[in-house]
């Protein structure tokens, strides 16, 4: 017997194929063409933590409250474990911001149920590249379990 397919799973694309989106929606953003992209995402630069590579990736944003959120499961966002300094472009323009790496499966679960009763579950899923099992909002103890299995995790960035 099989065991039911979680409340709430990760849902986007291979990596490889991820990578090369986030190429093209880069070039895009940058581009007269991209004007119309870009109030959808933002274009976070920074550099790595260990590698001190710079970086640059266009995420879709989250705000809640007044403040910025990037949630994923990609292992970039470990370059924020005790904070960074980050570029954000939004709009055609670039602010200095601190990004601060969100870990707490239960914080992070908070801001997934909070997203997701404001962007309604159906449009939730598409921003958050989440798939919920059923339909509605997901239980907290089922983004708790996500969250857990699947490494997804937030950052919230604060204007300096």
């Amino acid at each position: 017997m099989t065991s039911p397919a979680p409340a709430v799973s990760v849902s986007h694309p291979p990596f490889i194929v991820l990578h090369l989106m986030n190429q093209v929606l880069e070039g895009l953003l940058r581009s007269p063409v991209g004007a119309s992209l870009s109030r959808r995402y933002v274009t976070l630069s920074f550099t790595g933590r260990k590698s001190r590579q710079a970086y640059d990736f266009p995420i879709r944003p989250h705000w809640l409250d007044g403040d910025l959120y990037a949630v994923t499961s990609n292992r970039w966002l470990l370059n924020f474990r005790g904070g960074a300094p980050v570029r954000i472009t939004f709009d055609g323009r670039t602010t200095e911001h601190h990004g601060e790496l969100i870990e707490s499966p239960e914080t992070v679960a908070e801001l997934l149920t909070q997203l997701t009763t404001g962007y309604g579950p159906t449009r939730a899923q598409h921003k958050l590249a989440l798939k919920f099992r059923t339909a509605g909002t997901p239980s907290r103890d089922d983004f708790i379990a996500a969250v857990r299995n699947e490494k997804i995790a937030a950052i919230r960035f604060t204007a300096v």
